[in-house]
């Protein structure tokens, strides 16, 4: 019987713990609005990128859903509409796993808005199989890396030019698992697919790195790095939580970072 209270007590423990983390633990308390800004979300159909893209809409944002599979895109878009009641939500395909698409979608954006302040990289996948994209390369690597690589290379003009903007790139805690090789870097065949992922992921965030270097001179996390007032002069950061965490020193090493930065550009042709 006792050894039952204790278990009881326990569980209680540890419910409230959860209880407070959820409720006050890492939840953008920014309530600003962003009527007139021109916001892109990768994978905004499902998980946190819808999440984070209602939050957006909400906000007044004109918000332009990137989803792979058409259905679930508009579907996405009708329901956001009417959650944020906000009519001015856009579907545009883009399929990560295809530089044409990449690059049609960025027409299509150019197309439609004059400006864009925010760019979520957040669409992703975790594939079991080593299959190869038509562009050659290993699916997990193309959709986690070099298709957000591509889009954002693609988009930087227009970025920049929207000053102040943001590029948001959604990363893992996987990346610490991540492995620079690019000796190995075009194929992998010798990668299995979590370390391919988890590459991916590490690739990732020394791209961002890079990115910063360049540009100088939860669902709630990507919301807070998306709005809030206290990242605006921050940047290359690696954010948990509504907070700057640490990273590895593999992921912050800016040599390796321009390395992958050049590597990346030849791989997807556009150096």
């Amino acid at each position: 019987m006792i050894i039952v209270i204790v278990l009881l007590l326990f569980s209680l423990v540890v419910l409230m713990l959860w209880t407070y983390c959820q409720l006050y633990n890492g939840i953008c308390k920014f309530s600003g609005h962003l009527v007139g800004k021109v916001v892109i979300v990768t994978g905004a159909n499902t998980g946190i990128g819808f999440e984070t893209a209602k939050d957006l809409a909400q906000r007044g944002a004109l918000v332009i859903a990137a989803c792979r599979n058409v259905e679930k895109g508009k579907s996405a878009v009708n329901q956001i509409m009417k959650l944020s009641r906000n009519n001015d939500i856009h579907f545009i395909q883009l399929d990560l796993a295809t530089f044409a698409s990449i690059k049609k979608f960025v027409e299509e954006v150019m197309g439609m808005v004059s400006r864009v302040d925010i760019l979520i990289n957040n669409a992703g996948v975790y594939t079991t199989t080593n299959d190869k994209t038509e562009d050659g390369f290993l699916i997990g690597m193309q959709v986690n890396y070099l298709g957000p690589f591509l889009l954002t290379s693609l988009l930087l003009p227009i970025l920049r030019e929207s000053t102040p903007s943001r590029i948001i790139n959604v990363s893992s805690m996987l990346y610490r698992f991540g492995r620079i090789n690019f000796d190995n870097f075009e194929n992998m065949r010798s990668f299995n697919t979590f370390t391919v992922y988890s590459s991916a992921k590490l690739f990732t965030t020394l791209m961002t790195i890079e990115l910063d270097r360049q540009l100088q001179g939860s669902a709630q996390t990507t919301i807070y790095l998306s709005v809030s007032p206290d990242v605006e002069y921050k940047s290359g950061c690696y954010f948990k939580d509504c907070r700057v965490a640490n990273l590895k020193s593999k992921a912050q090493n800016s040599v390796a970072a321009k390395k992958l930065w050049d590597i990346s550009e030849r791989l997807v042709k556009i150096r």
